[in-house]
């Protein structure tokens, strides 16, 4: 098991695609948690934890995903967690962009984008 801060830019700069490659076929990842801009460490960072195992994951594995946008989450993470997590497959973290929206608006996004290259 690894739990890993990081800066989120990985997620979506394109010199984090083999990384992302990597860990969508290598690692079987738990939990993805993007804090964004929010000022986690004195530093500007744009934090995100990841927790994960080094294993190559089951077809329909399940990723815990959830993007913190206030700091007073941080008091209760494992429990806002557990409360306020999604569940995303893992095949949505693959080598493109990771994309930490709820299902339901990742949905949203597809029929618009459906409806305008009609």
């Amino acid at each position: 098991m690894l739990v890993y801060i990081s800066s989120n830019k990985f997620m979506r700069a394109g010199y984090g695609e083999r990384l992302r490659g990597h860990l969508s076929q290598k690692a079987t990842l738990q939990t993805v948690i993007d804090f964004g801009d929010l000022p986690v460490f004195d530093a500007t960072t744009y934090p995100c934890i990841l927790v994960l195992t080094r294993s190559v994951p089951a077809g329909e594995h399940d990723v815990h995903t959830l993007t913190v946008d206030t700091m007073e989450v941080l008091i209760q993470l494992p429990a806002f967690v557990d409360k306020s997590s999604w569940k995303m497959p893992q095949s949505n973290y693959a080598t493109q962009v990771w994309t930490l929206d709820q299902p339901n608006v990742l949905r949203l996004i597809k029929k618009i984008t459906r409806t305008t290259n009609c």
